[in-house]
């Protein structure tokens, strides 16, 4: 049986191709190590090949849940680093205004000061 053709499309994920170039290699890899009896016994080598399919398999899930939490943690650590970002455009901002009610609380002092130098 020749291996199942993979999709030639440029958009398609990297991962799953070298995926399905792995378990075609470790299928043939299975296929070459039958050793003993005839090759048309009945149920010869098929333990062993769901039991080589049920490891491919493990191994491809954990090669893909390592590969979905590292870019998880790409994206937490670009997520923590804008909001830390934002954090200190935000306290840079507090601060300006802060500085900016003092401006205003000794401007209205000053005005204050003049209005009633005007008035007497």
């Amino acid at each position: 049986m020749s291996p199942p053709k993979k999709a030639t499309n440029a958009g398609k994920n990297k991962t799953i191709d070298r995926y399905i170039g792995n378990a075609n290699a470790g299928g043939a890899d299975a296929h070459s190590s039958h050793s003993g009896g005839a090759a048309g016994e009945p149920g010869e080598g098929a333990p062993d090949d769901k039991t080589r399919m049920f490891e491919m398999c493990q191994e491809i899930c954990k090669s893909v849940s390592a590969s979905v939490l590292e870019k998880l943690d790409e994206r937490f650590d670009a997520f923590e680093a804008k909001f830390q970002s934002v954090l200190a455009v935000q306290a840079d901002m507090q601060n300006r205004m802060a500085g900016q009610e003092l401006a205003i609380n000794a401007f209205e002092g000053q005005l204050g000061g003049l209005k009633l130098n005007m008035w007497s």
